[in-house]
């Protein structure tokens, strides 16, 4: 990402809602869908005005039934489009899980390349916390969908990064963007269609030499003593 002089903060879904918008402006084979996605712009609203500006058929809302959203993800992908297919939680990946192992994960290998379904499910999740939406199916995912990228940023501009990589590959991926960054405070990048983030690649966000910390998602912060 890009910064100016002096980057406007923001809150974390402003920076997605900003993105998606001009995804949608300058790329017209984008699609974006799921539960509450749009009248009310999805629950945490990234896509929040984004119907009205572009038009019912390109952003809306669909039944709660996380299968036939998938069942529309791939379809849609089949036949050219670029389909932001949303998966309101992460705990409801396991409803749609017998066609995202099966169907989607598998399509480009067991066709020899000939079909290829480019859907980007989004999702969020792994706050970890409370009783409902707060599962982290994550090994469910590593272990039975081979074929399909799995990007969990730390924060939204990361998420971008990731969309915008994505949006150049032929193989679908799952983004999982983190519970607790919404309303974060984040640098508005100046490009934001333009930068990735690269895949299966860490992130070292403080070196040391004594203990090393491995994680995913949200940060984690680690008081150093001097």
């Amino acid at each position: 990402p890009k910064y100016g002089i002096e980057p406007k903060s923001i809150n974390g879904f402003q920076i997605l809602n900003s993105f998606f918008d001009q995804l949608l402006e300058y790329k017209h084979n984008i699609i974006a869908f799921g539960e509450d996605v749009g009248h009310i712009g999805d629950v945490n609203q990234g896509f929040a005005g984004l119907q009205n500006k572009h038009g019912h058929e390109r952003v809306f809302d669909t039944g709660i039934r996380e299968w036939t959203i998938m069942g529309q993800a791939m379809g849609g992908a089949m036949r050219g489009l670029r389909p932001i297919a949303e998966i309101q939680y992460l705990d409801y990946m396991a409803y749609a899980f017998s066609l995202l192992t099966d169907d989607l994960a598998t399509l480009r290998y067991r066709t020899a390349g000939i079909q290829r379904a480019p859907a980007i499910v989004r999702t969020r999740g792994h706050r970890l916390e409370g009783i409902w939406h707060a599962g982290s199916p994550m090994g469910m995912i590593l272990t039975s969908m081979q074929g399909i990228y799995l990007c969990v940023p730390r924060n939204m501009v990361q998420a971008v990064g990731f969309y915008n990589t994505l949006l150049k590959s032929d193989d679908p991926g799952i983004v999982v963007e983190c519970l607790n960054g919404y309303r974060l405070k984040e640098k508005m990048p100046e490009n934001l269609l333009e930068f990735t983030t690269p895949l299966g690649k860490p992130e070292v966000l403080s070196p040391g030499t004594d203990v090393t910390i491995v994680t995913y998602g949200s940060c984690v912060r680690v008081a150093q003593k001097a």
